[in-house]
Order: structure tokens, then sequence, then C-alpha cells
């Protein structure tokens, strides 16, 4: 998936923003189940960064719900930040 692999990072944001018009939902929990599953690698930090450009509301709840959580890395959470900010 682009939005979360290409080496871009204008690639993964043109693809994260594109994905809101087709398919938000499911790519939305798709983002969110590997962003839990890796919190630690870039890849990781790429899906929390595309749910930014989802906006819907289950990236928002996602993005809050990993707020309550405290056995995430802080780079992970200040990311969760932007993208909150960023919807």
């Amino acid at each position: 998936m682009i939005a979360c692999f290409d080496k871009s990072l204008t690639a993964r944001m043109f693809a994260a923003r594109a994905l809101e018009g087709v398919g938000a939902a499911p790519a939305a929990a798709e983002f969110l189940r590997y962003a839990e599953a890796n919190p630690k690698s870039d890849e990781g930090l790429a899906a929390v960064r595309a749910l930014g450009y989802l906006r819907i509301p289950e990236a928002l709840e996602g993005l809050l719900g990993f707020l309550g959580k405290e056995d995430l890395p802080e780079p992970f959470l200040r990311e969760v930040e932007i993208a909150l900010e960023r919807l």
C-alpha cells in the first residue's frame, strides 16, 4: 500500500488523501491495525500519518483511542497528535 510503504513522503501523502474518497473506512481499519501492531516502526508511524488524511469518524476514533494507551512510544504518540491536528 503506497500510503504506508512508499519511500516518498509526498507519494504517501497523496495516496492517503486519495483514499478518503474511495474506501476510506476499510483503509482506516487497516491503518489502525497496522499502526497498533507496529508502533515502533517507520511504517507504523506512516500508518498513523495516513489516518490524519482520512476525515471519517473511524480514523478520528481510532487515533483518540491511541491516546489512552500507556505502552506506546513517545514518537508514536507525537505522530498521533499531529494526525489529530490535521483532521
